[in-house]
């Protein structure tokens, strides 16, 4: 099983691959002209990082399978994050017969979109391989909500209110999850009292960053949050974790 997930990997990459390349040599021979940076920006990426594997994830089951990919949208001035699903059936199929079947096409396609990237965060199956749950936001420290794609609905669908900040988390199925988040209302305070706070003529460099002392007017966004809390969903019932009356809170 472990060489046919191999297999797998390889195909769908490699017609991903194949499908991107395609597209810039029929721009290239449209448009007559040689690569650019406009280019380069707007080709697929399959791994989050220089040097680490592309993400490619089997459900539970092993009846599908998802692949992450980020680009950039100069048309929208922003980066966009995928998820591709798969279905295993259609990859072995194409296997067997690559000469009379078409390349492999996704099920369903997953697209966000945020000011800078990496938008779809910590993505995992759902145990009984209905969907995959993702924190979607760019930023540990501002808007990142808790999200569930359904694959057998093709809905995106959020977990966690506009009002939190999520953290980490764990997700049993939609009515059954726990995460860690903070309020951004506090947090909203800490920036405002940051940025209203004493302005000295004068500010000691020792122990600031580059940053900190030529845009100290941004220096409020990268605040470390208040606090995370540890809030829970049980049969689609919220509530916060609490030890002997306080919330249960960590740094």
């Amino acid at each position: 099983m472990k060489k046919m997930k191999t297999l797998y990997f390889r195909v769908i990459v490699a017609l991903s691959v194949i499908d991107i390349t395609s597209q810039i040599a029929l721009a290239q021979q449209t448009n007559k002209k040689a690569f650019t940076v406009a280019d380069d920006i707007g080709l697929t990426y399959f791994a989050p990082s220089v040097g680490t594997r592309a993400e490619v994830r089997f459900s539970p089951d092993e009846n599908y399978f998802a692949v992450w990919s980020e680009r950039g949208r100069l048309d929208l001035n922003c980066v966009e994050d995928s998820l591709r699903f798969y279905r295993r059936q259609d990859v072995e199929a194409f296997l067997k017969h690559p000469d009379t079947l078409p390349s492999v096409n996704p099920v369903w396609i997953v697209n966000r979109s945020d000011k800078e990237g990496t938008v779809i965060n910590d993505w995992r199956w759902l145990p009984d391989s209905s969907g995959v749950a993702y924190v979607e936001g760019a930023y540990e420290f501002s808007d990142r909500r808790l999200m569930l794609a359904d694959v057998r609905r093709e809905v995106v669908e959020p977990l966690t209110s506009t009002t939190e900040g999520v953290r980490t988390f764990d997700v049993r199925d939609r009515e059954n999850y726990v995460y860690t988040a903070f309020l951004k209302a506090e947090r909203k305070d800490m920036r405002q009292k940051a940025q209203n706070g004493p302005q000295q003529a004068t500010t000691i460099g020792t122990g600031h960053s580059l940053r900190e002392l030529l845009l100290p007017d941004e220096n409020a966004k990268y605040l470390a949050p208040p606090p995370s809390r540890l809030c829970a969903v049980v049969k689609g019932k919220r509530f916060e974790v609490k030890h002997d009356g306080p919330p249960l809170a960590n740094p």
